[in-house]
């Protein structure tokens, strides 16, 4: 059941790493549970009358077997929405003892924002009686917009039956925030999602969150009970600078103190420094425990990870991630390394290569392994695609100055200073609608494209064009 979430994993983390990682909750709050974001298969031409999308067709996963590369699983895109993202796919895996393909997974998905996963339904194979296993439980999940529901259960290949499993069910503010998470666990006895915890978010007006509540069902009691609450602080340029975590005390009835990881940005506003510490309760002081370092260049992420030596008060090495990207922000590979405190250098241990045509489409992904000094590939996967049309906005008036334009992070807008935005596809799809309290956006959340930027002021509609890199 977990093949569906593995098939796009080298797209998505392509993506993904692009992004600034943000430790806990961050810009993107629970990434652990959110559901698979589908990589944005759209590549949209300059005019504003039509677009041109190459839709993602295929899949083959190739593995080493015997120092040659064998396929063994074929993914087939079924049907893809209007802007080209994959929402019905089948994928058949290689039986070794019979040697034919057999089905595997079954995927349907939807969409909230373009390319962010409203729905995700993984249907395994039933081999006892050779259907798909239990489609008709999936019918309560909710398709409206301030409601998204995530199920996932594991599927016994074997006896055929679900293990376990989790649902997860989102509520969303009018700024397209969560409100709250509940989290249900499957009693496979029963079949019923039982109640376990709660999330509640707390936001400052410019939708920065400032508190995490987390709370547990007691059964017995047939009530939440506080567990765990984030408390977060922010800079003047609205970045997260310092994130405390506290426990509740179910003898003395408070919160107290149990971690905390503090920020640090360069001139440019990127993440350089993350420092987790916990709490000592004995000496009521904080204490070192690990450090995450970014260092940037012009085509190179390099993040190193550090635990603290209490013995000797200094920081000690223990992994590193470098990630190289070619001169348009795409991830060309990324390598991981280990530390030798032998020798007191790094050595290679895996690397991760992404391939993409000249429409910028990925279109292999190869995982290596460092093998007496060479890398040594032990699996790929290849992308297939077709094209597809569709049309777009007749026109957009461009009447309001911003930069910059390309923009990674945010815009910063000319003349105005507040009112309500929009930020649309070029199609006309809203992803973005809030108000504005200031002269500037934070665009870290959109992926890569080209948007309008419709802001209202007075009765008066203002637009511009930006591309988000």
């Amino acid at each position: 059941m977990k093949t569906a979430v593995c098939l796009f994993l080298s797209i998505i983390f392509a993506l993904t790493l692009n992004a600034q990682a943000v430790p806990g909750h961050g810009l993107i709050p629970e990434t652990s549970t959110v559901s698979i974001q589908i990589p944005q298969l759209i590549r949209q031409t300059k005019s504003l009358t039509k677009a041109t999308a190459w839709a993602l067709d295929s899949m083959l996963s190739y593995k080493s077997t015997n120092n040659q590369m064998q396929l063994y699983r074929k993914m087939f895109v079924k049907a893809v929405d209007q802007y080209a993202n994959p929402y019905k796919l089948i994928t058949i895996i290689l039986d070794n003892n019979t040697n034919q393909w057999i089905n595997s997974d079954s995927t349907i998905m939807s969409y909230y924002a373009h390319d962010k996963t409203h729905t995700l339904l993984s249907f395994s194979w039933n081999k006892c009686n050779n259907q798909w296993s239990d489609t008709t439980h999936y019918k309560e999940l909710t398709e409206s917009k301030k409601y998204i529901t995530y199920i996932f259960r594991n599927w016994d290949y074997t006896n055929c039956k679900f293990t376990s499993g989790y649902k997860h069910s989102y509520t969303i503010n009018d700024d397209g925030n969560y409100d709250s998470i509940l989290i249900f666990k499957l009693d496979t006895a029963n079949n019923v999602w039982v109640k376990s915890k709660k999330k509640t978010y707390f936001y400052y007006t410019e939708n920065l969150i400032y508190n995490i509540l987390e709370q547990k069902w007691n059964h017995n009691k047939e009530q939440w009970e506080n567990y765990q609450k984030i408390e977060d602080e922010y800079n003047q340029d609205k970045q997260l600078i310092t994130e405390n975590y506290l426990v509740w005390n179910n003898i003395k009835k408070q919160w107290q103190y149990s971690m905390q990881k503090v920020l640090s940005y360069d001139n440019n506003g990127w993440l350089i420094n993350i420092v987790t510490k916990h709490w000592d309760y004995i000496n009521n002081k904080w204490v070192n425990s690990s450090r995450i370092l970014i260092h940037y260049t012009a085509n190179t992420q390099t993040t190193t990870y550090q635990s603290w030596d209490a013995n000797n008060s200094q920081w000690v090495n223990t992994s590193q991630f470098i990630f190289n990207y070619n001169n348009t922000g795409k991830l060309l590979e990324q390598i991981d390394q280990l530390w030798d405190s032998n020798n007191n250098k790094w050595d290679n241990t895996d690397k991760y290569e992404y391939v993409y045509d000249s429409a910028d489409n990925q279109t292999e992904y190869n995982y290596y392994q460092w093998n007496t000094g060479s890398w040594v590939l032990k699996s790929q996967d290849k992308f297939f695609y077709s094209q597809m049309s569709y049309n777009g906005i007749a026109s957009v008036k461009m009447n309001i100055k911003i930069s910059p334009n390309p923009a990674y992070n945010e815009l910063v807008i000319y003349g105005l200073t507040k009112g309500e935005y929009k930020i649309t596809t070029l199609s006309g799809k809203t992803l973005m609608h809030s108000k504005l309290h200031s002269n500037r956006i934070n665009i870290q959340a959109l992926p890569s494209g080209i948007y309008i930027l419709e802001i209202k002021n007075d009765n008066k509609k203002y637009y511009s064009r930006f591309i988000k890199l």
